[in-house]
């Protein structure tokens, strides 16, 4: 086994292992109303019951997302949320509130943020050994050098975003 596989086994575990993500359960409510709401309106009859508004969906001012901030479980739908969601109903501005079903999700859409140097491991070095560097939640930065041609130690993933300028070795303009 050569050095850059163990590297690439130790990516793998790192990524996986010591990930600091916490997955939280949303619950989501689309709340409707007769007419056009203001946002701060909107917000303030979301704290009425507990919620936070998120805001118009798609810039409608008949439709709410809002996000219920009671203690949840991963059930599916309770009795108090059937309770909630006639509570809700009665206030005179509401059409209508639609609970959306719980489901498990990273707290606000983000994950950790891994800074990783990889690479170097030669021409023929692989990115989706990393581990990651294949995922969709990856960005890479490649690099570039003088002539705009990749450098011989790059890879070239699915997840690279943006490029570096390299100014290579003068031995070896290539290398980067």
């Amino acid at each position: 086994m050569s050095f850059y596989y163990d590297l690439c086994i130790l990516s793998f575990i790192f990524s996986t292992a010591y990930s600091n993500v916490k997955p939280t359960i949303t619950k989501d409510w689309l709340i409707e109303f007769h007419h056009h709401v203001e946002p701060d309106v909107a917000k303030h009859i979301a704290k009425r019951y507990a919620m936070v508004s998120r805001g118009p969906v798609l810039n409608d001012k008949h439709l709410y997302h809002f996000i219920d901030m009671k203690p949840t479980h991963r059930h599916t739908r309770k009795r108090r949320d059937v309770a909630q969601e006639k509570l809700i109903q009665q206030h005179k501005f509401v059409k209508r509130a639609i609970h959306q079903i719980p489901h498990i999700r990273v707290k606000r859409g983000y994950r950790s943020l891994y800074v990783w140097a990889s690479g170097d491991g030669g021409a023929n070095d692989d990115c989706n050994c990393d581990g990651y560097a294949a995922s969709m939640w990856t960005i890479s930065i490649n690099s570039a050098i003088n002539d705009g041609r990749t450098a011989l130690y790059d890879e070239s993933c699915t997840s690279t975003l943006a490029s570096t300028f390299s100014n290579g070795r003068s031995d070896d303009p290539q290398a980067g």
